[in-house]
């Protein structure tokens, strides 16, 4: 049975999918601690995205990376079950021509 964290992210990556001009990635458990859990591209615009469960929060690091990534013109967001419509169209808004 998958874990409440993996049926989120895949419904993530599906809708992310089905979007023309995005590409992204779920970044790897191992990888550099604080990255995003998702980055990628929409329209030419850098995104990053760090997928929490309704009771997850980031961390500290995670959101230093977020506001860092922020700065530098990326979008981002801290993503959950109950976020996730409203943070997709902020990203169609943000990253709209």
């Amino acid at each position: 049975m998958k874990q409440p964290e993996t049926k989120f992210k895949e419904k993530v990556l599906k809708k992310l999918r089905e979007l023309d001009g995005l590409w992204c990635v779920k970044t790897q458990f191992v990888s550099i601690a604080g990255i995003p859990d998702i980055i990628g591209c929409y329209n030419g615009r850098f995104f990053a995205w760090e997928l929490k469960t309704d009771k997850g929060r980031a961390t500290k690091l995670q959101q230093y990376i977020l506001k860092q990534i922020g700065k530098a013109g990326g979008i981002t967001a801290v993503v959950s079950p109950k976020t996730f419509e409203k943070d997709l169209k902020n990203l169609r808004k943000k990253a709209a021509f």
